[in-house]
C-alpha cells in the first residue's frame, strides 16, 4: 500500500542537505578561482601595500559626473571627489612632506585609471593650496595633452636630452594651482633617457618651483620606464581597478618597484562596484542623505577648465 523507495523522509531531508553542501563548494570553489582584486582589503590582504583610498565607480554615482578626470572640479561636492580628497589627505600624512615632492602614478596593467587619479589627486593638492606640476612621462600612450586640449609640441622628452628648460615647457591648465609639462615627441630609447641626469635635473627645477610633483607614467611589468621612474622619484602610487586585475599581476609589479629601491606610498582602488546590502552601499546612501538639498537641484558642478596655454 506504500512505495518501498524512495523513502521521502529520509531522502528528502538527505537531498536538501547535499544540495546545500554542493551550492557551498560551488561558491567556495569560485571564490577560489576569481583571483582578482575586489576590495580595498584584498589589496591589505594579498599585496601587503597601505590603501590610500577608493574611488568608486562612476555608474554608482549620484550626481552626474561626464568625466571621471576632471571629477574633483565639475561636481566637488560628489562621493568622487570626496573619495580623492581622502587620497591626498592619507598620501600627506604617509610622510614627511620634504620625502613625497614627487610621486610617480602606476599600476600593473593598462587601463587601470592612472591619469584619472593622477589629475584628480593634483586638483585635490591644488584646493588644499599647494603648487602642483602634472607631468607626463608616458611616452607610450601620452594622456595629458588630448585632457587638456593642448598641442603636443615640446614637453618633458625635449628636458630629456638637454634641449628645453621646464619654464619652456609648463603649461596652464586652467585649473586652481596645477599645470602641467606634457610628454612631447616619442623618443626611440625612452627609458635610457629618463635614466639620464638630465630627469634629476628637471625634477629639481620642478621642485624649485613647486610644492608637489605628480608623474604620470606607464604600466610597471609592460616596460621598464616606469622602474626607472620608480627608482628616482621620492614614491610610488599603485592604481588597481577593481575586478580588471589580478592579485599576482599587483604583487609582482610592487616587487619590482622594491627590487629598484622605490618606495610605495600605496595603493588606491579605482573603480569599485557596489554590491548590494556591502558597506560601500551604506556609505554612498549615507553620504548623500548628508549633503544639502542644493547639491542635488545644483548639481554640484563648476565651470570646466578652459584650453591651456604657456604660462
Amino acid at each position: 500500500l506504500q512505495p518501498s523507495f524512495p523513502r521521502l523522509a529520509i531522502m528528502a531531508p538527505a537531498g536538501s542537505l547535499l544540495g546545500l553542501l554542493l551550492g557551498l563548494g560551488l561558491a567556495l570553489l569560485l571564490e577560489l578561482m576569481d583571483t582578482s582584486l575586489k576590495t580595498s582589503r584584498d589589496i591589505v590582504r594579498h599585496v601587503h601595500v597601505p590603501i590610500l583610498g577608493t574611488v568608486p565607480d562612476l555608474d554608482h554615482e549620484e550626481l552626474p559626473i561626464e568625466q571621471i578626470e576632471l571629477a574633483t572640479h565639475t561636481a566637488p561636492r560628489s562621493l568622487t571627489a570626496e573619495a580623492f580628497r581622502t587620497i591626498r589627505t592619507n598620501l600627506l600624512l604617509s610622510s614627511p612632506a620634504e620625502r613625497q615632492r614627487t610621486v610617480l602614478i602606476t599600476s600593473a596593467k593598462p587601463e587601470e585609471g592612472k591619469t584619472a587619479i593622477a589629475v584628480n589627486l593634483a586638483i585635490a593638492l591644488g584646493q588644499n593650496g599647494r603648487r602642483v606640476l602634472l607631468v607626463d612621462a608616458n611616452f607610450h600612450r601620452p594622456a595629458l595633452h588630448g585632457l587638456f586640449k593642448l598641442q603636443q609640441g615640446r614637453g618633458l622628452s625635449n628636458a630629456l636630452i638637454g634641449d628645453a628648460r621646464i619654464e619652456d615647457l609648463v603649461h596652464s591648465t586652467g585649473l586652481p594651482n596645477v599645470d602641467v609639462v606634457t610628454s612631447g615627441p616619442m623618443p626611440p630609447n625612452p627609458s635610457e633617457l629618463l635614466a639620464s641626469s638630465y630627469l634629476r635635473e628637471f625634477m629639481t627645477a620642478a621642485a624649485g618651483r613647486y610644492d608637489q610633483i605628480i608623474v604620470d607614467g606607464p604600466p610597471v611589468p609592460l616596460v621598464s620606464d616606469a622602474l626607472v621612474l620608480a627608482g628616482t622619484l621620492d614614491g610610488v602610487i599603485l592604481v588597481c581597478r577593481a575586478k580588471s586585475v589580478s592579485r599576482g599581476a599587483v604583487q609582482r609589479a610592487r616587487e619590482q618597484i622594491e627590487r629598484v629601491n622605490g618606495r610605495i606610498f600605496g595603493a588606491v582602488l579605482n573603480a569599485a562596484r557596489v554590491r548590494r546590502g556591502g558597506y560601500f552601499k551604506e556609505q554612498i546612501r549615507s553620504y548623500y542623505e548628508y549633503q544639502p538639498e542644493e547639491v542635488f537641484t545644483q548639481g554640484g558642478r563648476a565651470l570646466p577648465p578652459g584650453n591651456g596655454d604657456k604660462a
